[in-house]
């Protein structure tokens, strides 16, 4: 993909433009592959308080759509928008726009490209934006849409991961339950 047509796809002429809610959904959202230094060019000019509004707003939909029962996964995914709101707010040097749009292209990768969403229904792999979608779509619709996201939960973000499952497994062993 060249410069225009990323632009154009994100729905800008120039990268000042990029300063709507609409212009980092249609960024992570995109189907299409995207270079890392089309990415990068374009985080450099970005106002940051801007950019981390939306980061914030993006993930908090993100969460709202989640099915109650996939805590592991709403806990990486709330993992997943701190860690892009603390890369945005680092002191940047082009190191660091180069972290974030690896960063940028990881996300889309795991949550455009990447069929790791089972759909139980139909047997079929979707990608975790399309079973995200769906769910949403199923809501509104009064339809039924379950989705396993255990596939999913392979994101390797920095720092010390411990699904919940596992914490909850670890601190309530069979050795602990009391018969009463």
């Amino acid at each position: 993909m060249d410069k225009v047509r990323f632009y154009k796809v994100l729905d800008i002429d120039t990268a000042d433009e990029f300063q709507y809610y609409e212009n980092l959904a249609a960024l992570l959202e995109e189907d299409e592959f995207i270079e890392e230094n089309l990415i990068k060019d374009l985080v450099r000019t970005v106002d940051r308080e801007k950019l981390a509004e939306h980061f914030e707003s993006y993930f908090d939909g993100f969460l709202d759509h989640l099915p109650d029962n996939e805590t592991d996964l709403y806990v990486m995914v709330e993992s997943i928008g701190r860690a892009f709101e603390g890369l945005i707010f680092e002191d940047m040097s082009d190191a660091d726009f180069s972290e974030l749009a690896s960063e940028i292209a990881k996300f889309r990768k795991w949550y455009v490209h990447d069929l790791n969403a089972f759909n139980r229904l139909t047997g079929e792999e979707a990608s975790v934006r399309d079973a995200r979608y769906d769910i949403a779509a199923a809501k509104l619709l009064g339809e039924d849409a379950d989705y396993d996201f255990r596939t999913a939960l392979d994101y390797d973000l920095d720092g010390f991961n411990v699904r919940v499952a596992d914490m909850i497994g670890a601190s309530i062993g069979e050795e602990d339950i009391v018969n009463e």
